[in-house]
């Protein structure tokens, strides 16, 4: 299981996640900061940062060690970043 979460201060965009697997032994917990500047009411880029570095974490994992198949859950609180393409919540461009 995986959960993520993006905060968003002023301009600094910043998200942390865990990776806990069945033992205490399996477990990884990492943070980064989304470049910006971030605009205020922008935090789901900050929460999809943080999807994503579950993403390339588990990728890196699956790769060192021969993993071809298996099942993960990932956990957010951000409904906006889990509805990337529904047409209400697409980022507006600049």
């Amino acid at each position: 299981m995986a959960v993520s979460d993006g905060s968003l201060r002023y301009t600094l965009g910043t998200s942390a996640f865990v990776i806990e697997g069945a033992t205490l032994d399996h477990h990884v917990l990492g943070y980064n900061i989304f470049p910006g500047p971030v605009e205020e009411g922008d935090s789901h880029w900050c929460a999809l940062a943080g999807l994503h570095a579950i993403v390339t974490t588990i990728n890196c994992l699956c790769r060192l060690h021969s993993v071809t198949s298996g099942l993960i859950t990932v956990a957010c609180d951000n409904t906006s970043t889990l509805k990337p393409t529904a047409v209400d919540y697409l980022p507006h461009p600049r």
